[in-house]
């Protein structure tokens, strides 16, 4: 099965994009080691776990794709706003 994707395909990905997903590859590896049977009651806290990020950064950066349908956070920077 294929999940839609969002991102166009033969889009370049750059290094830290790279890493996450070597990084997604090796703690699946592991579960999938580990037993036969993943919980996915708590996908926010697997994919904080996964990429070594805290639950709460994975929590904002999914409200901001949520409510925007962007990546980028708004942060202000001397008054004035810009997308980072």
């Amino acid at each position: 099965m294929q999940v839609p994707s969002h991102m166009a395909q033969g889009k370049a990905v750059d290094l830290r994009g790279r890493q996450f997903v070597v990084r997604l590859k090796e703690f699946f590896d592991h579960e999938r080691r580990a037993g036969a049977v993943v919980s996915t009651q708590d996908p926010a806290g697997r994919v904080a776990t996964a990429l070594g990020l805290g639950k709460r950064t994975v929590k904002d950066i999914l409200s901001t794709y949520h409510r925007t349908g962007q990546c980028l956070a708004r942060v202000s920077y001397l008054g004035v706003e810009v997308d980072r």
